[in-house]
């Protein structure tokens, strides 16, 4: 039977495995409601001839939205669209922001929205069909014999958009989901490999070092049962363990091997004034590292548990310290074995 370290290291490979499946399933789920749209990302914009603008009544279904339109005539349809400019809520300008045009295509107009003016020679226009919204419907047909006036008019209207301006929602999707990928990539391979092979975790290869498997898992779990455990973050400190065990992580490290302990406060702060801070105890050992964000009083707790069990480690923050650790690392952990050493012959 697998020891309890191993068990632990392939149940976080599982679920981080299956949490990125969830998000797989998300990401097609997304892909296959929008397909619509990434068939007019691909292929547009299709150049539609009347016969087949004829045929479309609900706008919000036909398959190919994002068009080329040839007409024989253009008019202006005698109306804008303004935008209000305002300074601190008062209106200190307008300007116009749409035009609005009726084409000739076959035998009835098709309403053209325009982010500039168009000519005569404007004939061919390019953008999306949509269904025309009420206050342009109002405008358009608000008048006692509209049923008359209707059948003149397709039932939906052209927003003028260049292909470029189009694609860029879905650009913008592209290069979200090729961070996606990578993230993936970063994360979830290392997890498979977990789930395959949990003795390649460095967690694993840590215990390992310390004897054999079978008899470090025991150990490790029968402390985690002990009522002395201070569990905090995702953390779990036993008189002798330090180990993380969460839903998709898994450390583990000695507190024989403990170098460093010291709380770190983070005050995060608007227009200089402090309005969060937040506490962090921090164990910095030969093989591994927790980082513990709790409140102060429990990181004070954590510092103190940690100094009874391991008093050869040093304690506070030291930018000296903290400077030797990163130069020179192999000769801090000397120093600290020296240490541990007079203080068991004492």
């Amino acid at each position: 039977m697998e020891n309890w370290i191993l068990r632990r290291i392939r149940r976080t490979g599982a679920n981080t495995l299956g949490a990125w499946g969830v998000a797989f399933l998300a990401i097609g789920l997304a892909v296959l409601l929008s397909w619509r749209y990434w068939d007019n990302f691909l292929h547009g914009p299709f150049e539609i001839a009347p016969p087949e603008l004829g045929t479309v009544q609900d706008i919000s279904k036909a398959p190919r939205y994002f068009v080329r339109v040839k007409g024989t005539k253009i008019q202006d349809a005698g109306f804008v669209r303004l935008s209000v400019l305002t300074e601190n809520g008062v209106e200190t300008g307008r300007s116009v922001s749409e035009f609005f045009y009726a084409l000739t295509v076959a035998d009835k107009l098709l309403i053209v929205e325009s982010p500039g003016v168009l000519g005569p020679a404007d004939l061919v226009l390019q953008g999306v069909l949509k269904r025309i919204p009420a206050d342009l419907d109002k405008r358009l047909f608000d008048f006692p014999d509209s049923h008359e006036i209707r059948r003149h008019f397709y039932p939906f209207y052209l927003v003028e958009l260049a292909p470029v301006d189009f694609r860029e929602a879905g650009s913008v999707a592209i290069f979200v989901l090729v961070l996606f990928v990578a993230v993936f990539l970063r994360f979830a391979l290392p997890a498979l490999r977990r789930l395959i092979d949990p003795a390649s975790h460095p967690a694993a290869k840590r215990a390992a070092s310390w004897g054999l498997l079978d008899i470090v898992g025991p150990d490790v779990e029968r402390e985690l049962r002990s009522p002395r455990v201070i569990i905090r973050g995702g953390w779990t400190l036993t008189d002798s363990f330090v180990v993380q065990k969460d839903s998709f992580a898994f450390d583990l490290f000695r507190f024989s091997d403990l170098l460093w302990a010291y709380k770190r406060v983070s005050v995060q702060r608007i227009n200089f004034i402090p309005v969060w801070t937040s506490c962090c105890a921090d164990l910095i050992g030969r093989g591994g590292s927790a980082f513990i964000k709790t409140d102060q009083a429990m990181v004070n707790a954590i510092l103190e548990f940690a100094t009874r069990r391991a008093p050869w480690a040093y304690f506070g923050y030291s930018e000296q310290v903290r400077t030797r650790i990163l130069k020179d690392k192999e000769g801090f952990c000397r120093e600290v074995d020296e240490r541990k050493r007079n203080m068991t012959t004492c």
